[in-house]
């Protein structure tokens, strides 16, 4: 993917993006932006399968599909998109919410219509 060096998120722009009262993670995170978004994933797929657990769900619809799916998509973002590149951020922020979302909602379907029936 080409990306245009005028616009990246890691020059001295920043700084002024900063003042200006920008305060999304790529400006704020610098060098480190990665390894948050790891550690928010982890405590996001931690809580769903905390949460399946306590309400019950089996491990085939819910633990198969929405907290491993969950966790397979958002380790695939950290390690494929590129943050110097606004338009690799762009492009994997759009693919997200369709990578992250399908597997939740084929999950809970599944749960609702073949589940453990509770």
């Amino acid at each position: 993917m080409d990306c245009d060096q005028r616009h990246s998120l890691w020059t001295p722009r920043s700084k002024g993006r900063y003042e200006a009262g920008v305060r999304g993670m790529a400006v704020l995170g610098k060098g480190w932006t990665k390894t948050l978004c790891i550690v928010m994933g982890a405590v996001q797929v931690a809580l769903l399968a905390f949460v399946g657990r306590w309400n019950g769900f089996s491990g085939v619809w819910y633990f198969g599909l929405v907290v491993r799916g969950t966790g397979l998509a958002l380790g695939w973002l950290v390690w494929a998109v590129d943050l110097s590149c606004p338009r690799s951020c762009g492009v994997w922020f759009k693919r997200q919410f369709w990578m992250v979302g399908l597997p939740g909602i084929l999950g809970l379907a599944g749960e609702y219509y073949f589940g453990n029936g509770k």
